[in-house]
């Protein structure tokens, strides 16, 4: 599993499953319409009109594929795995140390 979502994002991009957008797209009327368009990708938008510097990752996960890729196992496994995360449990302390 990667680290943080720049590695999912490069694993999605590496699989051919993201499709990145790089014109101007206006968050609150564009954004949900190409998303809706595009159903079976996720689509990383680098240029959000009105929010310089700010680029948002769509529909994350779009579809079991991805979230397999997510949690670093195959589609097949996909439920075992998240079954198998969801009965730990997580401790603060095992991120403090």
């Amino acid at each position: 599993m990667g680290r943080d979502m720049r590695d999912w994002i490069a694993q999605l991009e590496e699989a051919q499953e993201l499709h990145t957008v790089k014109r101007a797209v206006d968050p609150r009327t564009e954004m949900g319409a190409l998303l809706y368009q595009l159903r079976d990708k996720e689509l990383f938008f680098q240029n959000l009109t009105g929010y310089p510097g700010w680029r948002a990752l769509g529909r994350a996960p779009a579809n079991p594929r991805h979230a397999a890729l997510a949690f670093g196992t195959t589609l097949e496994q996909l439920v075992p795995r998240v079954a198998e995360l969801v009965g730990k449990t997580v401790r603060l302390e095992d991120f403090l140390s």
